[in-house]
């Protein structure tokens, strides 16, 4: 099989020879004899995930029953969390500013 000038040659060489760097440099060549099989997330995605809007719901309902209590300050911690949870929940808003 004849290759005008080695071009396609050189190319696909060029091309092994990225693939190779970039999966030695991200980690993905051989492990290494100590590293663990599973790789686990190193950072916390900060996309919402199902915990996200419960826990913001069980946030709002502390703040809600600190509010019955009368423990305002604690009430609008609580509003304040489920709010950092769970920025469109509209009720934890409208509480936390009407306490504030």
């Amino acid at each position: 099989m004849r290759m005008a000038s080695g071009g396609v040659t050189r190319r696909a060489l060029f091309l092994l020879a990225v693939g190779m760097a970039v999966a030695m440099l991200t980690g993905c060549a051989s492990p290494s004899p100590t590293a663990s099989p599973l790789r686990l997330p190193t950072r916390i995605p900060l996309t919402s995930t199902p915990d996200r809007p419960e826990m913001a719901r069980r946030a709002y309902q502390e703040g809600a029953a600190l509010q019955a209590t009368g423990d305002m300050e604690g009430a609008v911690e609580a509003f304040s969390r489920a709010l950092a949870l769970d920025p469109t929940l509209y009720s934890a808003a409208v509480n936390c500013a009407r306490l504030s």
